[in-house]
């Protein structure tokens, strides 16, 4: 197994019930691979050291691990490693510990968003409300308009999902110097609906996310933010009023039934199927193995590429088909290519 793969595995969580932190497991299995190498290299055939020719013995060689302890990884660390193996935040998510302020003060977040997908409701959200949002910038793009003005499209993740954020003009020249990629933010801005169902906050105002009650004063004292959480509505209040999202359900787009009834698991004993455009020999497609490979269970899983053509997967990668998992992989995924057959 090479080194990288082993790495993997590990910083994704798979090997936590090991009880070693992963910081611990990762130092262990780069110091004995390099005492491997070592040690191959040591023994080739006819080579000896000025020890073995002195003493007539060759050098005996250890079995044992020695387990390097290391302080674990800070969490942010250990949550950036789980997306970029993964492609998603598996044993937890670096907006968790923001849950008191995201509560009392956003007045909408992505949550809300696939609910009214689900509902076919969107066009009811695509009315310029101002609202509050949080979320962690994942990317920064700046770009020129037809005009010939700077603008900045972010990449922004909250607990539920990502969208879209665009910033121009003099909010653009505020703010996009400052902020950076990999960190926490509120955002105040106006939501509009792109498309039938893609998601986009006009910024109007960004800020750090506040980690004191100083900070928590300094944003909430804004009055832009003072003006629209105090004009939030009964339905678009702090994040805790809303129910938590249900399973989406799953239909295979083959089936003819208009029916839609939720997918129930534990009736389900057939085959799981993923369509993917993208290239197999791209780390995208890695990452898709290795979310199999991490929910592993008992229904196999086809995956249909672009060409059309259909290949069954290793055993390996059967999956559970749990509900949580289930979502987690339609938004691994997207919506629409994850089926039953």
């Amino acid at each position: 197994m090479k080194k990288n793969l082993v790495e993997s595995i590990i910083l994704s969580s798979a090997l936590d019930f090991t009880g070693y932190n992963r910081a611990t497991m990762i130092a262990t299995v780069r110091t004995e691979l390099d005492k491997m190498s070592v040690e191959n290299n040591r023994q080739v055939e006819g080579q000896m050291s000025l020890f073995d020719v002195m003493s007539g013995e060759k050098e005996s060689r250890s079995n044992s691990i020695s387990i390097n302890y290391v302080d674990e990884f800070p969490e942010s660390e250990k949550l950036s490693y789980e997306k970029s193996v993964v492609g998603l935040y598996l044993s937890g998510h670096p907006m968790a510990q923001y849950t008191g302020f995201i509560d009392k003060y956003c007045t909408f977040d992505m949550r809300e968003f696939r609910e009214a997908v689900n509902a076919e409701r969107t066009e009811s959200l695509n009315d310029d409300k101002q609202v509050i949002m949080c979320g962690m910038l994942l990317s920064k793009k700046v770009r020129t308009t037809k005009s010939k003005n700077a603008m900045a499209v972010l990449t922004v993740e909250d607990m539920y999902g990502q969208f879209e954020a665009v910033m121009f003009g003099k909010i653009f020249d505020q703010y996009a110097s400052v902020i950076e990629t990999d960190k926490p933010y509120v955002l105040v801005g106006r939501r509009k609906i792109q498309g039938e169902d893609s998601f986009s906050l006009s910024v109007d105002a960004i800020f750090p996310m506040p980690k004191s009650e100083k900070e928590i004063g300094e944003v909430t004292g804004n009055w832009l933010f003072r003006k629209v959480y105090g004009s939030r509505g009964d339905n678009s209040g702090g994040t805790n009023n809303r129910k938590t999202m249900g399973f989406v359900p799953v239909k295979n787009p083959d089936s003819a039934s208009d029916s839609s009834e939720s997918f129930n698991p534990s009736r389900f004993s057939g085959t799981v199927r993923i369509r993917y455009s993208g290239d197999p020999n791209t780390s995208s497609y890695q990452r898709l193995l290795n979310f199999l490979v991490y929910f592993h269970g008992s229904t196999p899983v086809q995956i249909e590429f672009k060409d059309g053509s259909i290949a069954p997967l290793d055993p390996v990668c059967s999956i559970d088909v749990s509900e949580d998992v289930i979502v987690k992989l339609q938004e691994f995924c997207g919506e629409g290519n994850v089926s039953f057959v």
